[in-house]
C-alpha cells in the first residue's frame, strides 16, 4: 500500500517559542479533494499529538483513517466540496519532526533534547504549510483534542487565517486537575526502569510506565456521569451469586 503522506520543509532554523530551534524540520500531511480555482475551499484538520495525518482513506492509501466516518464523499466533511488537509503535528513522530527524529547537528535522535514544544510552535508550523500551499485564508480550521487548542493559537497568532473554526473535545487552557494528572503520567514513565533518562530506543523503552500513563489519561477522558452510565453496578440475584461468585462480560 502506498504512503499518501506529503512533506513540507519548514524554514530552517525553525525557532521555538521557549528557546531552541530545529534544523531541517518537516511536517507530514495528507490531502483529499481538489483545491478550487478561487482557492477558497480549504479545510485544515489538526488532530491531537498522537494521531497521524491519515484521517481518511484515499486513492493512494485505501486503509481506513482515524476519522473515516467523518471525511469523504458525501460525509460531514465532504471531499467532493472541500479540499481537506490533515497535518501530523510538529513534535509528533508519525512523519513530522519530533523527539524520535535525528538531530542533524549530532546525528542522533533528539530524544530528551528535543526543544520544549508549545501550541504556538505547532500553530506556526501549520501556518507555514498553508502559506506554502498558496492558501491565503482557510474555509475552516478544525481541531480535535490538543489540535483544538492549536486552532485557537493559530487564530490568535495569524488573524484572518480562517473564515470559521470548529474545536472538538478541547479547551482554551488546561485546568488544574488535568495538569495534576499529566504530572502523574510523566512520573509513571520516568519511574520505569527503561526510562534511562530519556535515552531509550525502540527495543528497550518504558512500556510499563507508558501503559500506566495511558490508563490514567483514558480515565480522564470520561466524566463521572459516563462512567456511571457505562459501568454502573448491577445487583445480582443472591442465588446466582452463591452458585457462581464470578461475573463474566
Amino acid at each position: 500500500m502506498a504512503d499518501a503522506r506529503r512533506y513540507h520543509r519548514l524554514p530552517s532554523p525553525f525557532r521555538m517559542k521557549r528557546g531552541g530551534e530545529l534544523i531541517g524540520a518537516q511536517l507530514a500531511y495528507e490531502t483529499w479533494g481538489t483545491l478550487s480555482p478561487h482557492v477558497d475551499n480549504a479545510v485544515l484538520i489538526l488532530p491531537g499529538l498522537s494521531p497521524s495525518a491519515h484521517a481518511a482513506s484515499g486513492p493512494y492509501d485505501s486503509s481506513d483513517g482515524w476519522w473515516e466516518a467523518i471525511i469523504g464523499p458525501g460525509k460531514a466533511i465532504d471531499t467532493e466540496r472541500w479540499f481537506v488537509i490533515c497535518v501530523n503535528s510538529l513534535g509528533s513522530c508519525k512523519g513530522s519532526t519530533g523527539p524520535a527524529s535525528h538531530d542533524p547537528t549530532s546525528g542522533r535522535p533528539y530524544a530528551i533534547e528535543f526543544p520544549e514544544l508549545t501550541l504556538e510552535d505547532a500553530a506556526n508550523a501549520n501556518q507555514c504549510l498553508i502559506d506554502a500551499l498558496g492558501i491565503a485564508r482557510l474555509a475552516c480550521l478544525v481541531g480535535c483534542s490538543m489540535g483544538g487548542m492549536t486552532t485557537l493559537a493559530q487564530m490568535l497568532l495569524h488573524p484572518n487565517c480562517t473564515r470559521a473554526h470548529i474545536s472538538i473535545s478541547t479547551a482554551p487552557q488546561a485546568q488544574p486537575f488535568a495538569i495534576a494528572i499529566r504530572s502523574l503520567q510523566r512520573e509513571a514513565i520516568r519511574l520505569d526502569p527503561n526510562w534511562n533518562n530519556g535515552a531509550y530506543d525502540d527495543t528497550h523503552y518504558p512500556e510499563a510506565g507508558m501503559r500506566i500513563a495511558r490508563k490514567l489519561g483514558v480515565i480522564t477522558y470520561r466524566s463521572a456521569l459516563e462512567w456511571s452510565g457505562r459501568f454502573s453496578r448491577i445487583r445480582l440475584d443472591s442465588g446466582a451469586r452463591d452458585e457462581d461468585p464470578f461475573a463474566f462480560e
